[in-house]
């Protein structure tokens, strides 16, 4: 009988210690410490034949030059909708009027320099030297981690 009366508490104590087991646990430190290159290209919703060309032009530097680092998670790409009510915050911090390739640098968790790599413009007609200019302005980053 006196085993029926405990049982209740016995399982309030246990039930207890695993919640504030469970709730009390610190979120992972790595926010903080993070150390990374986020290289973004932002666009509106119109998207003419260039923005499309720029776009794909970015995602084939970032996947043929940084494959390791993505995978590493030392460089992180995004492609952004700037007109999207969610990214607002994006078009204020990184004055964005038009599509756009930002390169940020994010130490310690905190984004310490970023850059608008303007000659997207006018480079994307050559292959060759968009990629390598897209490629120099990332590795630029990746040196300062």
């Amino acid at each position: 009988m006196k085993s029926r009366k405990s049982f209740p508490l016995v399982l309030t104590i246990v039930l207890t210690g695993i919640l504030l087991a469970v709730f009390s646990t610190p979120a992972p430190a790595q926010e903080k410490s993070e150390n990374v290159v986020k290289v973004y290209y932002f666009h509106g919703k119109v998207r003419c034949a260039t923005c499309n060309k720029i776009e794909n032009l970015i995602a084939d530097a970032m996947d043929n030059k940084f494959k390791k680092q993505i995978a590493d998670g030392k460089v992180k790409f995004e492609i952004i909708d700037f007109s999207d009510k969610k990214n607002s915050h994006y078009e204020k911090k990184y004055d964005l009027y038009s599509q756009t390739l930002i390169i940020s640098q994010v130490k310690n968790g905190k984004e310490s320099k970023w850059k608008n790599s303007e000659k997207i413009w006018t480079l994307h007609g050559n292959k060759n030297k968009f990629i390598d200019y897209v490629a120099s302005e990332v590795n630029d980053y990746l040196k300062g981690l």
